[in-house]
């Protein structure tokens, strides 16, 4: 008993997300698309940029048909009524989030200066969260974002239980940008995992390792994650590092504790291994706050991922059909290269409570 004790002392945080933006949010984060070149916008597509307008509206971001589409952020100056016109007036404001067709479409936040925050969905400049009175106080509009990964073409997808525990509906964005509803095929909640069906199918997927036992202690591996998105935006990051042990909290033999550094919203990102394969769920890290109390310094680096054994046994419990590895060792020219492959089925999981 005193062992359990123990053992629940040393629990691990839980890496999920649910970040407020702040007013000074920038990323040094390699654009997705090439910059807009020049300075007439009629001619910027398929492209990022900064453009300032008339009234002193500025927008930083992705460009398509000489319209705001994809990725961005907008900072409202003027005075009068804001874009999002079922919000508020009062500017000054700042919106990161989607944008359709020059007008913000999708899942966003929208911040006044005030400090009030509306977090959720948008369509035509219109919010579709809670209608407020003019005078009331915005509601906190909750919820946590994640990581996670396709596992076949027609769009099965992986990602940590306490991820979407809570969520009462659930979106994935890819690789190519596109949100799309999801729902839960298959869970393991004593391992933290679970299975996703993403409406539409995958081009891109990673196979997963038959066998994590064959895994030894220095094997490289990296991670692909969305850590902070509403903070560090929705570029994908990569991190690598090394299996630094076998077993986790008082050798817990379900998960490995690795060096790949991870934040808050890394859970549910791909360990992969460097021939493309899929060795583990990144699922927590040790942090400060759960040794307190406990002999020694503050843990350094200490964070755990699930083997993906244990995700196969929830796949094939569900009677789900992923890809697995071959005997056939793959071989990439570089991380780079590998790195490429993993973020193109990699994608950022946000859950609506």
């Amino acid at each position: 008993m005193k062992l359990v004790l123990t053992a629940l002392v040393l629990l691990v945080s839980l890496v999920t997300e649910a970040q407020p933006v702040t007013r000074s949010v920038e990323t040094d984060a390699k654009p997705r698309l090439p910059a807009c070149k020049g300075v007439n916008i009629q001619k910027w597509s398929d492209c990022e940029g900064t453009y300032t307008y008339p009234n002193g509206n500025v927008y930083w971001g992705e460009f398509k048909n000489s319209q705001r589409h994809g990725l961005g952020k907008i900072r409202i100056l003027a005075k009068g009524k804001s874009d999002a016109l079922s919000i508020r007036s009062e500017v000054p404001a700042t919106y990161v989030g989607q944008f359709r067709n020059n007008k913000i479409s999708g899942f966003g936040v929208w911040s006044l200066d005030s400090g009030e925050r509306f977090e959720g969905e948008f369509l035509d400049n219109i919010y579709k969260g809670p209608k407020l009175e003019p005078k009331e106080k915005a509601p906190k509009i909750s919820g946590a974002s994640g990581s996670g990964f396709f596992v076949s073409k027609d769009g099965l997808f992986v990602t940590n239980w306490h991820v979407v525990e809570h969520a009462k509906s659930i979106a994935v964005i890819g690789f190519d940008k596109q949100k799309r509803e999801a729902t839960i095929v298959g869970k393991d909640f004593i391992n933290d995992l679970v299975v996703l069906k993403v409406n539409g199918d995958s081009d891109y997927w990673l196979r997963i390792s038959t066998d994590s036992g064959l895994v030894k202690r220095g094997t490289e591996v990296i991670t692909v994650g969305y850590p902070r998105v509403f903070l560090q935006g929705f570029e994908p990051k990569v991190t690598s590092g090394i299996v630094s042990s076998l077993s986790g909290v008082i050798d817990d033999p379900r998960v490995f504790q690795i060096t790949v550094p991870i934040q808050p919203g890394n859970s549910g990102g791909a360990l992969v291994a460097h021939d493309g394969n899929v060795v583990g769920v990144v699922t927590a890290k040790l942090s400060s706050e759960s040794v307190k109390g406990t002999p020694g310094g503050a843990p350094e680096n200490v964070n755990y991922a699930i083997k993906s054994n244990y995700l196969l046994e929830l796949l094939k419990s569900h009677a789900v059909k992923a890809q697995l590895s071959s005997k056939k060792i793959e071989k990439f020219n570089s991380l780079a290269e590998l790195t490429e492959v993993v973020e193109k089925s990699s994608g950022v999981v946000l859950a609506i409570e």
